[in-house]
């Protein structure tokens, strides 16, 4: 839960992004939008200010005995994850599902005009995803947490996101309103549930690798599946249709992938260990 409650500032920052320009930008002056890149530049500011002197590396007290375990040095790390078949199977349902999510993002506009939507419907479709993505992270979130089913529920969420994402592609060219958004918000709600539950497997597959490194590659990954998709949208004219299919085809690999990962949740094992035992992940770790 504390992973998701981590993530949403990124999407919640997305959901300003889109509400600025339709605030401070009228009428496409160069004025207003002189203002509105000097307004996106304080609060970047004031964030940074925050980050840097606020912000503290651990909490006095471990939370848990498995934050007590040494990490492993960031530069024996990676060469270890590029080890892990469990690991980079979830690095491809992950890029998949966040890469498909930025795709949609990236050229929702492109995908919607062509059908009649206006840019404030197309803005509207936006904030409606990441809206729905939000509560789908905290009503995911809370069950995995309960369960402890990872694999089981990234599995579900794939396949339902496939359907999802096949109902938006198949709805758009009615051009109404009402059935596009129930539509986004289906596939906002199934999508952004990936990127919390994502990491948290991430981090029991690669434990003691620390949680910045396992996650932080992930991340880079959704950015370069999003980029990848773009781009051949790109190539194909930015055709919605095809754009869609891209997306689908992108889902259909990620669920794939998560099917084939064995759930190792080596974490939550530590916790049941005594405090600083690290012998047992260190074989381990010379095992993958």
């Amino acid at each position: 839960m504390s992973t998701t409650i981590g993530l949403v500032s990124n999407p919640l920052g997305i959901i300003v992004g889109f509400a600025l320009p339709g605030i401070f930008v009228l009428n496409e002056s160069k004025t207003e939008i002189g203002n509105l890149m000097l307004i996106e530049a304080i609060l970047s500011t004031i964030s940074f200010i925050l980050v840097v002197f606020c912000f503290r590396a651990k909490p006095k007290t471990p939370p848990s005995s498995s934050a007590e375990v040494e990490r492993v040095d960031f530069r024996q790390s990676l060469p270890i994850l590029l080890k892990n078949k469990n690991y980079l199977l979830l690095l491809i349902y992950f890029s998949a599902g966040i890469g498909t999510q930025n795709t949609l993002a990236t050229i929702i506009e492109l995908i919607g005009k062509p059908y009649g939507f206006s840019s404030a419907a197309v803005s509207l479709f936006a904030a409606l995803s990441i809206t729905f993505g939000l509560i789908g992270d905290a009503i995911a979130s809370k069950i995995v947490t309960k369960m402890l089913k990872f694999k089981l529920f990234c599995l579900i969420i794939g396949c339902l996101s496939i359907i999802a994402f096949g109902i938006f592609t198949l709805t758009l060219p009615i051009g109404s309103i009402a059935i596009t958004a129930i539509s986004i918000c289906l596939v906002g709600f199934l999508l952004m549930p990936m990127l919390p539950i994502s990491y948290e497997l991430g981090c029991e597959l690669t434990f003691p690798i620390g949680e910045a490194m396992a996650g932080g590659l992930l991340n880079c990954g959704g950015t370069i599946f999003g980029i990848l998709e773009v781009g051949i949208a790109y190539l194909l004219n930015n055709q919605p249709i095809a754009s869609c299919i891209i997306c689908i085809i992108g889902l259909l690999i990620g669920t794939v992938s998560i099917f084939l990962v064995k759930e190792d949740l080596k974490r939550i094992r530590q916790e049941k260990q005594p405090l600083n035992d690290y012998n047992h992940f260190e074989k381990e770790l010379n095992k993958d």
